[in-house]
């Protein structure tokens, strides 16, 4: 069965975590030379993922564009067709753009 948000697609995420257990999320680490500063973690909630029934989803903005972005107890995943700035990262101007790509 297809995921609601399309397929999924497993990232590599810099995060800070805190002596309380907690976990934020700083930048997606989309392909090599290529990464999303995360610029704020609206939300975190806990969510049902596909095999282990628990994981938390975190709403995410990355320039001026709302995502999301899953933890899955092991590993941090999106849906592709929710990701927004898979096109395109993000300029320091809030334009997308990604870092280390060409201008």
């Amino acid at each position: 069965m297809a995921e609601p948000g399309g397929k999924r697609r497993y990232v590599r995420v810099r995060c800070e975590i805190f002596e309380d257990g907690s976990v934020t999320p700083l930048a997606v680490l989309w392909s090599p030379g290529i990464t999303y500063e995360i610029t704020k973690v609206a939300r975190v909630e806990s969510w049902s993922c596909l095999g282990t029934g628990r994981g938390k989803r975190y709403t995410i903005w990355v320039g001026g564009h709302q995502t999301f972005l899953y933890w899955d107890t092991n590993r941090w995943y999106v849906h592709e067709r929710q990701w927004m700035p898979r096109q395109e990262g993000v300029a320091p101007n809030g334009r997308l753009r990604p870092q280390g790509a060409s201008q």
